[in-house]
Order: C-alpha cells, then sequence, then structure tokens
C-alpha cells in the first residue's frame, strides 16, 4: 500500500512538471523560467500577500491627479515655485514710480501672497551706478518702498514684507552704458 503512495505521488510530480513546460518554436518545448517578480502583476500579488493595498489610476479608490492639484500638495508646490523664482520690475533713471506692467507684476504676486499666507517678501532695490554711494542707497530704498507700498494696496501685510536698499553694489550687469544700467536699475522680489 504504502509503495503504491509513493508511486502515486511520483506520478502526479511527474505529471504537474510536465505542465510548466512552455511550447516553444516548431514543436520544441521550453521549460517555465518565470520568477514572482518577472511583470508588474506578479509584483501587485507579491505586494498583496505582504499586505501592501495595490491601488489602480483607473481605479475608482485611486487619487485623481487634479484632487492633488487643488489640495495641499498643491499649495506646497506654489508656495516652493515662487521660492524658485527672483521676479525683477525695472525703473527708468532716477525714477522709483511704478509703471503700469510693473504694476501688474507685482499684483500678480500680491495675489501669490495672499493665496500662500506662509510666503514672505523681500524687495531688494538698486540702482546703476550713476550718482554717489549715499544717493544710490537712498534711491535703492525708495524703489523698494514704491514697491511694497503696491503690495500692501493689493492686501498683503506690511509684516510679510522686508525692504532693502543695496544702491549700485550689486549690479546684474557690469557695463559701464544705457544697456548695463537699464538693467541695473531695478526691485528683486525675493519670496521667503
Amino acid at each position: 500500500m504504502r509503495l503504491t503512495k509513493i508511486v502515486l505521488t511520483g506520478l502526479l510530480l511527474g505529471s504537474l512538471t510536465a505542465c510548466t513546460t512552455m511550447p516553444g518554436v516548431d514543436g520544441a518545448s521550453v521549460d517555465d523560467r518565470r520568477t514572482a517578480d518577472a511583470g508588474l502583476l506578479d509584483r501587485n500579488q507579491q505586494a498583496r500577500d505582504e499586505g501592501v493595498e495595490v491601488l489602480s489610476l483607473s481605479d475608482s479608490q485611486g487619487l485623481e491627479g487634479e484632487t492633488l492639484i487643488q489640495g495641499e500638495i498643491g499649495d506646497l508646490l506654489a508656495d516652493e515655485a515662487i521660492r524658485e523664482y527672483s521676479p525683477v520690475i525695472y525703473f527708468g533713471y532716477d525714477q522709483f514710480s511704478i509703471d503700469e506692467e510693473s504694476m501688474q507684476t507685482l499684483k500678480h504676486y500680491a495675489n501669490q501672497m495672499l493665496e500662500n499666507p506662509r510666503l514672505l517678501l523681500s524687495l531688494e532695490g538698486h540702482t546703476d551706478e550713476r550718482g554717489s554711494p549715499s544717493y544710490n542707497l537712498a534711491l535703492g530704498e525708495k524703489r523698494a518702498k514704491s514697491a511694497a507700498e503696491v503690495m500692501m494696496l493689493y492686501g498683503v501685510n506690511t509684516d510679510r514684507i522686508t525692504v532693502i536698499s543695496f544702491g549700485e553694489e550689486q549690479p546684474v550687469e557690469l557695463g559701464h552704458d544705457e544697456s548695463a544700467w537699464d538693467k541695473n536699475r531695478r526691485v528683486e522680489l525675493r519670496f521667503n
């Protein structure tokens, strides 16, 4: 009786081994050597076996990308994005009044600050090299304060704004002509 069980078990194992061979080219068979991590479906099954829930993008239980953008993560990305970019507004020679284009730029960033209450702003005033250092420091401060007034008019609290003047000390263009001076007469908006 015991010999019969051993023979039947051997036959059963032999038939199972035969089932794992796959048909090949021209009728030859190829051994099935797929492993548990051979494909995405097998990995998902492995994750389920380990107690990890696998969500499909098309599954109704999955998260929609739009939901993430409109939620908390979207706000964090907006904060990070605005901190990476330092907008600049420019001024005419010996001027500290805000032109219409710069007004629109400041309005846009005032709205960004209202939407992101954690943002703080430093307004850094700069001048070209013409004029005395003390005059240029004062002019840079007037430019930064003009930009701050516009931000406050659009609703940004003064506690969130810092005004700094560098005068002529940090030019972005080192030339001694109108092209360089145009780029150095500016206020840089730096978000923290």
